[in-house]
């Protein structure tokens, strides 16, 4: 998909196509691509229609290819969350749709107020069958914190910056920066960039064993390089590596 051109509606909202969305998020991209495009379905001889349940923030351009936003990204790791946890797909739709009004946001589960106070939004919505499952605000930190990995920032209740190993690492994913694709957030260096150097490193001085490839225990001299070339930390250099390995896992 192109990232050029007359429209320049995606700069600061993160872009990603649903291959990408589906690479950082661990969600299959059929799924992906289901939730937001909707799909067709037969049932007793009759073709049926499944809406969209997130509404993406950019066009579909003419070939049918979707384009990804940080906020979209966001929410389908929220509808993910929920699907894993039991919640059935017809009350995530009644939950969604509500909590949309409720919150006059077409992104209802990428707000602030819903990562922060959820239980609260969903009791509003009277969603009951949600509510059994998440039961109190307890459960649906539980929720949160088992499939929603990472820290996610907010600005003016939109999320714009997703800390997918935790601020405690370098790694980020900025809507505002390098299109929402991740980085060493102090020198602004693509993780992957520095993953393929890490690995061509390792190639050039034959360490690629399956030691050298473990994020606990990353190649040092092959860090100490990469490091040096780049000018970044070495600690940027192992958490690069770290990040791009929980990826392809």
């Amino acid at each position: 998909m192109e990232r050029s051109g007359e429209s320049y509606q995606w700069i600061g909202a993160g872009f990603y196509t649903i291959a990408e969305t589906a690479y950082l998020t661990g969600i299959s991209s059929d799924r992906i691509r289901r939730w937001m495009k909707g799909y067709s379905f037969s049932r007793h001889g009759e073709i049926r229609k499944s809406p969209p349940v997130v509404h993406g923030e950019h066009a579909t351009d003419e070939d049918g290819h979707i384009a990804v936003s940080f906020r979209d990204l966001t929410e389908v790791r929220f509808v993910h969350a929920f699907l894993e946890a039991g919640v059935t797909w017809k009350n995530l739709r009644i939950a969604h749709a509500q909590a949309a009004e409720l919150l006059h946001s077409d992104h209802p589960f990428a707000t602030r107020k819903f990562f922060t106070d959820g239980h609260t939004v969903l009791i509003k919505t009277r969603e009951r069958n949600i509510l059994d499952i998440v039961g109190n605000q307890l459960g649906f930190a539980r929720i949160l914190e088992h499939y929603i990995t990472g820290v996610i920032d907010f600005e003016r209740d939109a999320p714009i910056r997703w800390w997918p190993m935790g601020r405690h690492q370098p790694v980020v994913i900025d809507a505002l920066r390098s299109f929402g694709q991740p980085i060493i957030s102090t020198e602004g260096v693509p993780t992957a960039v520095l993953y393929r150097a890490y690995l061509a490193e390792n190639r050039s001085n034959g360490s690629s064993n399956k030691n050298h490839l473990d994020a606990q225990s990353p190649n040092a001299v092959a860090v100490h390089h990469v490091a040096s070339w780049f000018g970044v930390e070495k600690r940027s250099v192992r958490a690069a590596v770290e990040y791009e390995l929980r990826l392809a896992a």
